[in-house]
Protein backbone atom coordinates (compact mmCIF):
# COMPACT_ATOMS: atom_id res chain seq x y z
CA UNK A 1 0.00 0.00 0.00
CA UNK A 2 1.43 3.36 -0.98
CA UNK A 3 1.59 6.30 1.37
CA UNK A 4 -0.87 8.20 -0.78
CA UNK A 5 -3.47 5.61 0.27
CA UNK A 6 -2.64 5.89 3.94
CA UNK A 7 -4.87 8.73 5.03
CA UNK A 8 -8.15 7.22 3.84
CA UNK A 9 -7.84 3.82 5.52
CA UNK A 10 -6.43 5.51 8.60
CA UNK A 11 -9.61 7.54 8.98
CA UNK A 12 -11.63 4.41 8.27
CA UNK A 13 -9.76 2.63 11.03
CA UNK A 14 -11.19 5.17 13.45
CA UNK A 15 -14.64 3.70 12.95
CA UNK A 16 -13.53 0.11 12.52
CA UNK A 17 -11.72 0.07 15.86
CA UNK A 18 -14.08 2.22 17.90
CA UNK A 19 -15.88 -0.68 19.53
CA UNK A 20 -12.59 -2.51 20.11
CA UNK A 21 -11.25 0.55 21.87
CA UNK A 22 -14.15 0.57 24.28
CA UNK A 23 -13.46 -3.06 25.13
CA UNK A 24 -9.75 -2.37 25.40
CA UNK A 25 -10.44 0.00 28.26
CA UNK A 26 -11.63 -2.98 30.31
CA UNK A 27 -8.31 -4.77 30.10
CA UNK A 28 -5.35 -5.65 27.92
CA UNK A 29 -4.58 -2.08 26.98
CA UNK A 30 -1.94 0.39 28.14
CA UNK A 31 -3.40 3.18 30.25
CA UNK A 32 -1.90 6.49 31.33
CA UNK A 33 0.59 5.80 34.07
CA UNK A 34 1.26 2.27 32.83
CA UNK A 35 4.72 0.81 33.06
CA UNK A 36 7.08 2.03 30.34
CA UNK A 37 8.54 -0.78 28.22
CA UNK A 38 10.59 0.80 25.48
CA UNK A 39 10.09 -1.09 22.22
CA UNK A 40 7.14 -3.01 23.66
CA UNK A 41 4.58 -0.29 24.31
CA UNK A 42 6.27 2.85 23.03
CA UNK A 43 9.12 4.25 20.91
CA UNK A 44 11.27 7.35 21.21
CA UNK A 45 11.81 9.89 18.45
CA UNK A 46 14.75 12.27 18.26
CA UNK A 47 15.96 14.81 15.74
CA UNK A 48 19.47 15.88 14.82
CA UNK A 49 20.94 18.21 12.20
CA UNK A 50 22.17 16.71 8.96
CA UNK A 51 22.80 19.25 6.16
CA UNK A 52 22.36 23.02 5.79
CA UNK A 53 20.14 23.41 8.81
CA UNK A 54 20.35 25.07 12.22
CA UNK A 55 18.68 23.68 15.31
CA UNK A 56 17.93 26.24 18.00
CA UNK A 57 17.96 25.32 21.67
CA UNK A 58 16.99 27.57 24.60
CA UNK A 59 19.96 29.14 26.35
CA UNK A 60 20.99 27.13 29.38
CA UNK A 61 19.63 23.93 27.91
CA UNK A 62 22.49 21.64 26.99
CA UNK A 63 21.95 18.76 24.68
CA UNK A 64 21.54 15.48 26.52
CA UNK A 65 24.76 14.19 25.02
CA UNK A 66 26.99 14.41 22.02
CA UNK A 67 28.86 11.24 21.18
CA UNK A 68 29.76 10.37 17.60
CA UNK A 69 26.54 10.82 15.64
CA UNK A 70 24.32 10.80 18.71
CA UNK A 71 22.89 14.32 19.20
CA UNK A 72 19.81 14.08 21.39
CA UNK A 73 17.42 17.02 21.42
CA UNK A 74 14.44 18.12 23.47
CA UNK A 75 11.02 17.10 22.14
CA UNK A 76 10.34 20.66 20.99
CA UNK A 77 12.92 22.41 18.81
CA UNK A 78 13.19 25.34 16.44
CA UNK A 79 14.96 25.05 13.09
CA UNK A 80 16.28 27.66 10.68
CA UNK A 81 16.43 26.85 6.98
CA UNK A 82 18.66 29.16 4.89
CA UNK A 83 16.28 30.81 2.38
CA UNK A 84 17.06 30.36 -1.32
CA UNK A 85 20.64 29.28 -0.58
CA UNK A 86 20.38 25.60 -1.32
CA UNK A 87 17.94 22.95 -2.41
CA UNK A 88 19.51 20.38 -0.10
CA UNK A 89 18.30 20.76 3.47
CA UNK A 90 18.21 17.62 5.58
CA UNK A 91 17.04 16.80 9.07
CA UNK A 92 17.79 13.37 10.53
CA UNK A 93 15.42 11.37 12.70
CA UNK A 94 16.35 8.58 15.11
CA UNK A 95 13.75 6.05 16.27
CA UNK A 96 14.52 3.86 19.30
CA UNK A 97 14.40 1.09 20.59
CA UNK A 98 12.76 -1.44 18.33
CA UNK A 99 12.75 -5.02 19.55
CA UNK A 100 12.84 -8.26 17.56
CA UNK A 101 9.56 -9.50 16.09
CA UNK A 102 8.46 -12.73 14.44
CA UNK A 103 6.39 -10.79 11.88
CA UNK A 104 7.36 -8.23 9.26
CA UNK A 105 6.70 -4.69 10.47
CA UNK A 106 6.82 -1.21 9.00
CA UNK A 107 8.09 1.92 10.65
CA UNK A 108 6.36 5.16 9.69
CA UNK A 109 7.10 8.79 10.44
CA UNK A 110 3.96 10.89 10.32
CA UNK A 111 3.49 14.62 10.65
CA UNK A 112 0.59 17.01 10.93
CA UNK A 113 0.21 20.76 11.17
CA UNK A 114 -2.32 20.31 13.95
CA UNK A 115 -2.56 18.35 17.17
CA UNK A 116 -5.74 16.87 18.56
CA UNK A 117 -7.04 17.05 22.12
CA UNK A 118 -8.24 13.44 21.99
CA UNK A 119 -6.70 10.54 20.03
CA UNK A 120 -8.67 9.99 16.84
CA UNK A 121 -7.55 6.37 16.66
CA UNK A 122 -7.41 4.16 19.76
CA UNK A 123 -4.08 2.39 20.25
CA UNK A 124 -4.53 0.17 23.32
CA UNK A 125 -1.05 -1.39 23.03
CA UNK A 126 0.76 1.94 23.04
CA UNK A 127 1.70 3.97 26.08
CA UNK A 128 1.90 7.03 23.83
CA UNK A 129 -1.32 7.90 22.03
CA UNK A 130 -1.83 9.36 18.57
CA UNK A 131 -1.65 13.09 19.14
CA UNK A 132 -1.84 14.26 15.51
CA UNK A 133 -4.89 15.53 13.67
CA UNK A 134 -5.89 13.11 10.91
CA UNK A 135 -7.16 15.75 8.49
CA UNK A 136 -3.73 17.32 7.96
CA UNK A 137 -1.63 14.22 8.51
CA UNK A 138 0.83 12.79 5.99
CA UNK A 139 3.40 10.01 6.08
CA UNK A 140 6.83 11.49 5.46
CA UNK A 141 8.82 8.24 5.91
CA UNK A 142 8.00 4.54 5.44
CA UNK A 143 10.50 1.72 6.13
CA UNK A 144 10.52 -2.07 6.19
CA UNK A 145 11.39 -3.77 9.48
CA UNK A 146 11.81 -7.46 8.55
CA UNK A 147 10.93 -10.32 10.89
CA UNK A 148 13.91 -11.46 12.90
CA UNK A 149 14.51 -15.05 13.89
CA UNK A 150 16.42 -15.03 17.16
CA UNK A 151 19.49 -17.22 17.46
CA UNK A 152 20.34 -18.98 20.74
CA UNK A 153 23.44 -17.38 22.25
CA UNK A 154 26.30 -19.53 23.47
CA UNK A 155 27.81 -19.28 26.93
CA UNK A 156 31.41 -18.07 26.83
CA UNK A 157 34.26 -17.64 29.31
CA UNK A 158 33.03 -14.14 30.17
CA UNK A 159 29.24 -14.46 29.97
CA UNK A 160 26.34 -14.61 27.54
CA UNK A 161 24.53 -12.29 25.15
CA UNK A 162 20.82 -11.55 25.25
CA UNK A 163 19.22 -13.39 22.27
CA UNK A 164 17.02 -10.41 21.43
CA UNK A 165 18.90 -7.35 20.16
CA UNK A 166 17.33 -3.93 20.07
CA UNK A 167 17.78 -1.53 17.20
CA UNK A 168 17.79 2.17 16.52
CA UNK A 169 16.99 3.45 13.04
CA UNK A 170 18.22 6.72 11.57
CA UNK A 171 17.04 8.31 8.34
CA UNK A 172 17.16 11.69 6.63
CA UNK A 173 14.21 13.82 5.59
CA UNK A 174 14.82 16.24 2.72
CA UNK A 175 12.92 19.38 3.63
CA UNK A 176 11.25 21.29 0.79
CA UNK A 177 12.69 24.80 0.87
CA UNK A 178 10.03 26.09 -1.52
CA UNK A 179 6.88 24.88 0.24
CA UNK A 180 7.91 25.38 3.88
CA UNK A 181 8.08 29.20 3.44
CA UNK A 182 4.53 29.02 2.06
CA UNK A 183 3.47 27.12 5.19
CA UNK A 184 5.10 29.82 7.31
CA UNK A 185 3.39 32.57 5.34
CA UNK A 186 0.08 30.86 6.10
CA UNK A 187 0.85 31.38 9.77
CA UNK A 188 1.37 27.68 10.46
CA UNK A 189 5.05 27.58 11.33
CA UNK A 190 4.88 24.47 13.54
CA UNK A 191 4.60 20.83 12.61
CA UNK A 192 4.09 17.86 14.91
CA UNK A 193 5.65 14.46 14.35
CA UNK A 194 5.31 10.92 15.69
CA UNK A 195 6.89 7.61 14.78
CA UNK A 196 4.78 4.45 14.71
CA UNK A 197 5.56 0.75 14.40
CA UNK A 198 3.01 -1.82 13.29
CA UNK A 199 2.74 -5.14 11.51
CA UNK A 200 3.17 -4.91 7.76
CA UNK A 201 -0.03 -6.94 7.27
CA UNK A 202 -1.97 -4.49 9.48
CA UNK A 203 -0.61 -1.56 7.48
CA UNK A 204 -1.67 -3.20 4.21
CA UNK A 205 -5.15 -3.88 5.62
CA UNK A 206 -5.60 -0.39 7.02
CA UNK A 207 -5.63 -1.60 10.62
CA UNK A 208 -3.81 0.80 12.91
CA UNK A 209 -5.13 0.17 16.40
CA UNK A 210 -2.28 -2.22 17.31
CA UNK A 211 0.57 0.14 16.49
CA UNK A 212 2.91 1.56 19.12
CA UNK A 213 3.93 5.19 18.96
CA UNK A 214 6.60 7.62 20.03
CA UNK A 215 5.96 10.83 21.88
CA UNK A 216 4.85 13.85 19.82
CA UNK A 217 7.76 16.07 18.80
CA UNK A 218 7.33 19.68 17.73
CA UNK A 219 9.39 21.46 15.08
CA UNK A 220 9.00 25.21 14.73
CA UNK A 221 10.31 26.82 11.55
CA UNK A 222 12.08 30.15 12.04
CA UNK A 223 12.97 32.77 9.48
CA UNK A 224 16.69 33.50 8.99
CA UNK A 225 17.86 33.14 12.59
CA UNK A 226 17.15 31.53 15.93
CA UNK A 227 14.64 33.29 18.17
CA UNK A 228 15.88 35.49 21.01
CA UNK A 229 17.15 33.52 23.99
CA UNK A 230 18.20 30.53 21.88
CA UNK A 231 21.56 29.20 20.82
CA UNK A 232 22.52 27.37 17.64
CA UNK A 233 23.27 23.69 17.79
CA UNK A 234 24.59 22.06 14.62
CA UNK A 235 26.23 25.16 13.17
CA UNK A 236 29.04 22.94 11.90
CA UNK A 237 26.58 21.60 9.33
CA UNK A 238 25.66 24.97 7.81
CA UNK A 239 28.08 24.71 4.92
CA UNK A 240 27.31 21.17 3.93
CA UNK A 241 27.33 18.73 6.80
CA UNK A 242 28.19 15.21 5.79
CA UNK A 243 25.56 12.52 5.83
CA UNK A 244 26.55 8.98 4.91
CA UNK A 245 22.95 7.85 4.71
CA UNK A 246 22.15 7.14 1.09
CA UNK A 247 25.08 4.88 0.26
CA UNK A 248 24.29 1.41 -1.00
CA UNK A 249 26.33 -1.61 0.12
CA UNK A 250 28.47 -2.98 -2.69
CA UNK A 251 30.64 -6.04 -2.60
CA UNK A 252 32.65 -5.10 -5.67
CA UNK A 253 36.19 -3.71 -5.50
CA UNK A 254 38.72 -3.87 -2.73
CA UNK A 255 39.97 -1.61 0.03
CA UNK A 256 43.50 -0.30 -0.06
CA UNK A 257 45.52 1.38 2.66
CA UNK A 258 44.54 5.02 2.90
CA UNK A 259 41.02 4.47 1.58
CA UNK A 260 38.35 6.76 2.97
CA UNK A 261 36.20 5.27 5.71
CA UNK A 262 32.55 5.02 4.72
CA UNK A 263 30.55 3.62 7.61
CA UNK A 264 28.26 0.80 6.55
CA UNK A 265 30.17 0.29 3.31
CA UNK A 266 33.70 -0.61 4.39
CA UNK A 267 33.57 -0.23 8.17
CA UNK A 268 31.34 -0.61 11.21
CA UNK A 269 31.54 1.32 14.45
CA UNK A 270 31.54 -0.32 17.87
CA UNK A 271 30.66 1.50 21.09
CA UNK A 272 30.19 0.28 24.62
CA UNK A 273 27.66 1.62 27.08
CA UNK A 274 27.31 0.97 30.78
CA UNK A 275 24.49 -1.21 32.03
CA UNK A 276 23.56 -2.60 35.43
CA UNK A 277 26.35 -3.05 38.00
CA UNK A 278 28.98 -1.72 35.57
CA UNK A 279 31.70 0.66 36.76
CA UNK A 280 34.34 2.22 34.53
CA UNK A 281 37.50 3.83 35.91
CA UNK A 282 37.29 7.01 33.83
CA UNK A 283 34.13 8.78 34.98
CA UNK A 284 35.31 12.11 33.58
CA UNK A 285 35.27 10.61 30.08
CA UNK A 286 31.84 9.04 30.38
CA UNK A 287 29.03 10.87 28.61
CA UNK A 288 25.44 10.10 29.45
CA UNK A 289 23.04 9.30 26.61
CA UNK A 290 19.60 8.65 28.02
CA UNK A 291 19.82 5.42 30.01
CA UNK A 292 23.19 4.61 28.42
CA UNK A 293 26.68 5.78 29.33
CA UNK A 294 29.22 5.55 26.54
CA UNK A 295 32.72 4.62 27.57
CA UNK A 296 36.07 5.13 25.81
CA UNK A 297 37.32 2.53 23.32
CA UNK A 298 40.21 1.77 25.70
CA UNK A 299 38.89 1.55 29.25
CA UNK A 300 39.00 -0.34 32.54
CA UNK A 301 36.01 -2.29 33.86
CA UNK A 302 35.85 -2.84 37.60
CA UNK A 303 35.16 -6.44 38.65
CA UNK A 304 34.11 -6.82 42.29
CA UNK A 305 35.73 -10.10 43.22
CA UNK A 306 33.52 -10.52 46.29
CA UNK A 307 30.19 -9.83 44.59
CA UNK A 308 28.52 -12.75 42.89
CA UNK A 309 26.68 -10.52 40.47
CA UNK A 310 26.17 -10.02 36.77
CA UNK A 311 27.65 -6.98 35.04
CA UNK A 312 25.68 -5.72 32.09
CA UNK A 313 27.43 -4.05 29.17
CA UNK A 314 25.65 -2.81 26.08
CA UNK A 315 27.47 -2.91 22.75
CA UNK A 316 26.21 -0.62 19.99
CA UNK A 317 27.12 -1.67 16.45
CA UNK A 318 26.56 0.95 13.75
CA UNK A 319 26.10 2.00 10.97
CA UNK A 320 24.40 -0.98 9.32
CA UNK A 321 22.91 -0.22 5.93
CA UNK A 322 20.05 -2.28 4.46
CA UNK A 323 20.88 -4.79 1.74
CA UNK A 324 19.01 -7.23 -0.48
CA UNK A 325 20.75 -10.26 1.06
CA UNK A 326 20.55 -11.96 4.45
CA UNK A 327 23.53 -11.22 6.67
CA UNK A 328 24.90 -12.21 10.05
CA UNK A 329 26.19 -9.78 12.66
CA UNK A 330 28.71 -11.18 15.12
CA UNK A 331 30.45 -9.84 18.19
CA UNK A 332 33.63 -11.60 19.22
CA UNK A 333 36.32 -11.20 21.82
CA UNK A 334 39.77 -12.60 22.52
CA UNK A 335 42.33 -12.20 25.29
CA UNK A 336 45.13 -11.59 22.77
CA UNK A 337 45.60 -9.73 19.51
CA UNK A 338 47.02 -11.35 16.40
CA UNK A 339 50.32 -10.14 14.98
CA UNK A 340 48.66 -9.86 11.58
CA UNK A 341 45.13 -10.40 10.22
CA UNK A 342 44.27 -14.09 10.19
CA UNK A 343 41.32 -13.69 7.81
CA UNK A 344 41.43 -11.94 4.45
CA UNK A 345 38.79 -9.16 4.34
CA UNK A 346 39.50 -7.19 1.16
CA UNK A 347 36.36 -5.03 1.38
CA UNK A 348 36.84 -3.89 4.98
CA UNK A 349 38.92 -0.92 6.04
CA UNK A 350 39.26 -2.46 9.50
CA UNK A 351 40.97 -5.84 9.59
CA UNK A 352 40.33 -8.92 11.72
CA UNK A 353 42.73 -8.40 14.62
CA UNK A 354 41.52 -10.92 17.19
CA UNK A 355 43.69 -13.91 18.00
CA UNK A 356 42.10 -17.13 16.77
CA UNK A 357 43.57 -19.15 19.63
CA UNK A 358 41.61 -17.27 22.31
CA UNK A 359 38.67 -16.15 20.15
CA UNK A 360 35.10 -16.69 21.32
CA UNK A 361 32.01 -15.44 19.53
CA UNK A 362 29.76 -13.97 22.17
CA UNK A 363 26.83 -12.79 20.01
CA UNK A 364 25.33 -13.94 16.68
CA UNK A 365 22.36 -12.09 15.19
CA UNK A 366 20.43 -12.36 11.95
CA UNK A 367 20.24 -9.22 9.81
CA UNK A 368 17.51 -10.09 7.27
CA UNK A 369 17.33 -8.70 3.75
CA UNK A 370 15.61 -5.34 3.88
CA UNK A 371 14.00 -4.10 0.64
CA UNK A 372 13.94 -0.32 0.32
CA UNK A 373 10.57 1.37 -0.06
CA UNK A 374 9.91 4.26 -2.42
CA UNK A 375 9.21 7.49 -0.56
CA UNK A 376 6.48 9.87 -1.68
CA UNK A 377 6.68 13.67 -1.52
CA UNK A 378 4.69 15.53 1.12
CA UNK A 379 4.08 19.17 1.72
CA UNK A 380 7.18 19.51 3.88
CA UNK A 381 9.47 17.27 1.79
CA UNK A 382 10.31 13.59 1.49
CA UNK A 383 12.41 11.02 3.30
CA UNK A 384 15.41 9.21 1.87
CA UNK A 385 14.72 5.57 1.07
CA UNK A 386 18.04 4.61 2.61
CA UNK A 387 18.46 4.36 6.37
CA UNK A 388 21.00 3.11 8.86
CA UNK A 389 20.44 0.98 11.91
CA UNK A 390 22.30 0.56 15.15
CA UNK A 391 22.07 -2.83 16.85
CA UNK A 392 22.16 -2.72 20.63
CA UNK A 393 23.58 -5.96 22.06
CA UNK A 394 23.20 -6.61 25.78
CA UNK A 395 25.94 -8.81 27.26
CA UNK A 396 25.61 -10.26 30.75
CA UNK A 397 29.11 -10.71 32.17
CA UNK A 398 29.64 -13.06 35.11
CA UNK A 399 31.90 -11.52 37.77
CA UNK A 400 33.31 -14.89 38.84
CA UNK A 401 34.23 -15.70 35.24
CA UNK A 402 35.91 -12.30 34.83
CA UNK A 403 37.69 -12.78 38.14
CA UNK A 404 39.01 -16.11 36.86
CA UNK A 405 40.50 -14.30 33.85
CA UNK A 406 42.13 -11.72 36.10
CA UNK A 407 43.64 -14.40 38.33
CA UNK A 408 44.99 -16.26 35.29
CA UNK A 409 46.78 -13.10 34.12
CA UNK A 410 44.35 -12.42 31.25
CA UNK A 411 43.31 -8.98 32.44
CA UNK A 412 42.39 -7.59 29.01
CA UNK A 413 39.75 -8.53 26.49
CA UNK A 414 39.65 -7.24 22.93
CA UNK A 415 36.25 -6.87 21.28
CA UNK A 416 35.37 -6.53 17.59
CA UNK A 417 32.14 -6.69 15.56
CA UNK A 418 31.72 -7.89 11.99
CA UNK A 419 29.00 -8.27 9.38
CA UNK A 420 29.05 -10.97 6.71
CA UNK A 421 26.53 -12.32 4.21
CA UNK A 422 24.84 -15.51 5.35
CA UNK A 423 25.63 -17.33 2.10
CA UNK A 424 29.32 -16.46 2.40
CA UNK A 425 29.38 -17.58 6.01
CA UNK A 426 27.80 -20.91 5.04
CA UNK A 427 30.60 -21.49 2.51
CA UNK A 428 33.31 -20.10 4.83
CA UNK A 429 34.05 -17.30 2.40
CA UNK A 430 34.73 -14.16 4.41
CA UNK A 431 35.57 -11.79 1.55
CA UNK A 432 32.39 -9.75 2.03
CA UNK A 433 33.00 -9.21 5.74
CA UNK A 434 33.23 -5.67 7.04
CA UNK A 435 34.50 -5.04 10.57
CA UNK A 436 34.53 -2.49 13.35
CA UNK A 437 37.62 -1.22 15.10
CA UNK A 438 38.95 -3.27 18.02
CA UNK A 439 37.96 -1.98 21.46
CA UNK A 440 40.01 -2.85 24.55
CA UNK A 441 38.47 -3.54 27.96
CA UNK A 442 40.83 -3.96 30.90
CA UNK A 443 39.62 -5.95 33.89
CA UNK A 444 40.57 -4.81 37.40
CA UNK A 445 39.40 -5.36 40.94
CA UNK A 446 39.34 -1.61 41.63
CA UNK A 447 40.21 1.69 40.02
CA UNK A 448 43.73 2.98 40.54
CA UNK A 449 44.94 6.51 39.98
CA UNK A 450 45.91 7.34 36.38
CA UNK A 451 44.76 3.89 35.21
CA UNK A 452 43.58 3.94 31.58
Amino acid sequence: MSKSHFKKPLIGALFATASAAVKAGDGGGVTEGGKSQLGVNHLTLEELPSENIKICLPEGMSKTAENGNFHFMPDSISVVIPPFETNVVKLSFVVSHMISHEDDHVLILIYSQKKTLEPQIPTPKSLNKLGLDLNSMEIVGLYNIPALNMEPQAKTRIGQANPAPRSKMEFDVNLDTTSIPDIMNDGANEIYLQAALLKKSDFANGTFDMMILSEVDTIRFEQNECPEGHIVFGAENESGGKSLIGNTPSYGGGITEGSRQVLGINALRLEEALGRNATICQPENVSSVGDFHFIPDNSTLVVDQLANTTIELNFWVSDILPADIDRILMLGYSTNLANEPQISTPYSLNKFELDMGSLEIIAVYNIPAQPLLAQQPTRIGFANSQQTSKQVIKINLDTWRLDTLIRSGEAKIYVQAWLVSRSDLDTENFDSMILSEVDTIRLAGACIENAP
